[in-house]
C-alpha cells in the first residue's frame, strides 16, 4: 500500500474526521517509523472519567479524573510502539511540542497515512 503525505492540520482533520481511524506514521530521521492511529471529532465527546487513557489539554497532562470531568476530547491517538491511547482536548494540545511530535512532523512533511 502506498503511503501519502499529510499536508496540513486541516488535511489531517478531513482524513481522520467523523471518528474514522486513520492509520498513519511519523517518518523518523533514522528511517524508522512511529505508527499511530488517529481519530478527530469536530464536536468532541465527553471524556469518560472511568477510562485509563492519558488526557492532555493545551497546557498540561490531566492526571486526575476531577481535572477532566466534563471536558471534551477532540483528538484520540493510539501509539503502536508503546500501546498507549492518548486524548487531546483541542488542536493546541494535539500540536503542543511538549506532548507530541505532530506539529514538527506536519511542518517537516514527515506525517504519512496509508
Amino acid at each position: 500500500m502506498e503511503s501519502k503525505r499529510i499536508l496540513s492540520l486541516e488535511h489531517l482533520k478531513t482524513l481522520a474526521g467523523n471518528g474514522n481511524v486513520l492509520e498513519c506514521f511519523i517518518q523518523l530521521n533514522n528511517g524508522a517509523r512511529s505508527s499511530k492511529d488517529i481519530q478527530y471529532f469536530e464536536d468532541g465527546w465527553e471524556i469518560d472519567v472511568d477510562e485509563e487513557d492519558e488526557v492532555f489539554d493545551e497546557n498540561h497532562y490531566l492526571d486526575q479524573p476531577s481535572e477532566y470531568a466534563g471536558l471534551k476530547a477532540h483528538w484520540a491517538v493510539y501509539s503502536h510502539i508503546d500501546e498507549t491511547y492518548v486524548l487531546y482536548t483541542n488542536d493546541a494540545a494535539f500540536l503542543n511540542p511538549d506532548f507530541t511530535h505532530f506539529a514538527e512532523a506536519l511542518e517537516k512533511g514527515a506525517l504519512y497515512w496509508h
